[in-house]
């Protein structure tokens, strides 16, 4: 497990639905982001800010997984292959996060907590 547990809030912010179990995978997620990019495009902005334009579909993906959702949205592989996802591929995502997650825990992560009379 992570020995300080002063970056482990942060590291919940990037990946939502996990954190990291040892100090090597935090390396290694970070070696994933920082590095990439000046190795990707060592012309562009990588060193300072991504370059999004062809990383799109993958940082998605990498969301999902992060989420706990399928990332393979089309019906077949030549299909994953050979069309565009469109925003219509996405339909249902919000009921398969629900279904991968009890009830309760949905319910613990939208409830107010009143104090002295104020919302917080």
């Amino acid at each position: 497990m992570v020995g300080s547990r002063d970056l482990a809030f942060a590291g919940m912010i990037s990946t939502l639905d996990r954190l990291p179990t040892s100090d090597q995978e935090i390396t290694d997620e970070i070696m994933l982001h920082t590095q990439w990019g000046k190795w990707r495009y060592p012309c562009g902005y990588g060193a300072d800010l991504p370059d999004f334009v062809f990383e799109g579909l993958p940082y998605v993906n990498m969301l999902m997984k992060d989420l706990g959702v399928e990332t393979h949205r089309k019906s077949s592989r030549l299909q994953e292959l050979t069309s565009p996802y469109l925003p219509a591929d996405f339909r249902g995502l919000v009921d398969e996060w629900k279904q991968g997650h009890g009830a309760s825990e949905i319910e613990i992560a939208t409830h107010k907590v009143v104090t002295s009379g104020t919302d917080e």
